[in-house]
């Protein structure tokens, strides 16, 4: 991987959360709050924010639902077409020794990427 490469990548990362944050942010914002505005959990999400919420909430939904499939799939998607490639790219090696090889090496991190987004997906 070349600085380009690396910079563009840390940038993108960096936007994404940027503009995320600051969605959620702007949404919270605008809601009109009622009732206890008491949240029994540590961290104040924006669900339970839309709970507590007296106004329209559809939008802020919508843009939940949005942004959660977004950030939820890109990763996953970027993550199985690299492995895709990287299969592909193993089984054209010529020797039964070399794909085992670059099958055994590749096995561990393949076997932690299938529990952390089995574990995603149950969450």
């Amino acid at each position: 991987m070349n600085v380009k490469v690396c910079v563009c990548l840390a940038t993108g990362s960096s936007l994404c959360g940027l503009v995320n944050s600051v969605t959620y942010t702007v949404l919270a914002a605008t809601l009109t709050l009622c009732g206890p505005n008491q949240i029994s959990h540590f961290l104040c999400d924006i669900p339970l924010l839309l709970k507590l919420s007296c106004s329209d909430t559809s939008l802020g939904e919508s843009v939940l639902h949005v942004a959660s499939a977004t950030i939820g799939l890109s990763p996953y998607l970027f993550t199985a077409v690299s492995y895709i490639l990287i299969i592909s790219a193993i089984l054209r090696i010529p020797s039964a020794q070399g794909r085992s090889k670059a099958f055994s090496t590749c096995a561990s991190h393949l076997t932690m990427v299938v529990i952390f987004y089995g574990m995603a997906n149950f969450n």
